[in-house]
């Protein structure tokens, strides 16, 4: 009996700690002594739960940050994408306009060449009109 009364003696004690101040009945000691350690059992449960909320709610804000630091990396990446696009767009207008000129200058060339080709068709024409007409000349001043 004095194992039971030490035993209910500890869990009065216990009781009160937790803020149970009415008396224990001593035939109901075992019962309430089964109910304490599983309630000691998931107590020590819930305050692992919160410990893990209290980490994972650490781990949201943290994941949270990465991802608006990793959103704001990538808003900027854009933008610079976006930048060099239009740069390249721009060089290639230049590229083109560049290109046209430079066809339009080759044509005109060309077009040159084909007159002074022309020209110079011309100028051989006459010169062997003139060359003919010279030795027509010489031969008819000969015959006098």
């Amino acid at each position: 009996m004095s194992q039971i009364s030490s035993e209910a003696g500890q869990i009065q004690r216990q009781l009160y700690l937790l803020g149970y101040s009415l008396p224990l009945p001593t035939d109901g000691a075992p019962l309430v002594a089964m109910l304490l350690k599983d309630m000691q059992a998931a107590l020590d449960r819930v305050k692992e739960l919160e410990d893990a909320n209290v980490k994972l709610e650490r781990e949201d804000r943290t994941s949270r940050a990465a991802g608006a630091k990793s959103k704001a990396e990538q808003h900027a990446l854009r933008t610079e994408n976006n930048s060099l696009r239009a740069e390249v767009l721009n060089y290639t207008r230049e590229l083109d306009r560049i290109d046209r000129d430079a066809r339009e200058k080759e044509y005109a060339q060309s077009k040159r060449l084909d007159d002074l080709r022309m020209a110079n068709l011309q100028a051989k024409a006459e010169l062997a009109e003139t060359q003919r007409r010279l030795g027509e000349c010489q031969k008819r001043a000969e015959e006098l």
